[in-house]
């Protein structure tokens, strides 16, 4: 199950793991998952091409703690055990 994956990687100090995720595109892309998708246009021209780390593990931890809210809500209306 996710959610005990997710319960039983949590750090100490109530972070997770994170790894550079956070790209950042140039202004000029509008839509950056089309040029993500598309094979023909060549990504590296069309972003600034660098991955961030997610320092203090912030972003990936909230969206950990968010995931694990959403699903106690499904649990507690679906009457599932969390």
């Amino acid at each position: 199950m996710i959610a005990s994956q997710l319960i039983s990687t949590q750090y100490e100090d109530g972070s997770w793991e994170s790894t550079p995720s956070l790209r950042i595109f140039k202004p000029s892309i509008i839509n950056p998952q089309e040029h993500l998708l598309d094979p023909v246009k060549d990504i590296s021209t069309s972003r600034i091409d660098k991955l961030f780390v997610d320092y203090n593990r912030l972003f990936t931890s909230s969206k950990c703690y968010e995931s694990l809210q959403q699903y106690k809500e499904v649990c507690e209306k679906t009457g599932i055990i969390f």
